[in-house]
């Protein structure tokens, strides 16, 4: 008979794939400039949401790749997700 700990570790170990693509589609904000409200340092995003910068503004993101993406504002749009290649 099969253990508990084999069995939750060979349930776990399939559920890792799944939380690092999960992972790989959310951008952490590590610098905003300008009058930007609703993003601050620190805060994660998920890619698709829609973001809004005025005129001024700017936002820099890092993905769980070590991309980073800038954008400047005027932008009103939603954030691409990140490319999955390393850089």
């Amino acid at each position: 008979m099969l253990s508990r700990k084999f069995l939750l570790g060979c349930a776990l170990a399939g559920l890792l794939p799944l939380a690092a693509v999960a992972a790989e589609t959310r951008y952490v904000v590590i610098a905003v400039t300008g009058p930007v409200s609703d993003l601050k340092e620190g805060q994660t995003i998920e890619a698709g949401t829609a973001i809004t910068l005025p005129p001024a503004a700017s936002v820099r993101l890092l993905s769980a790749t070590g991309q980073t993406v800038s954008l400047d504002g005027p932008f009103s749009g939603p954030l691409a997700a990140p490319s999955s290649a390393a850089p």
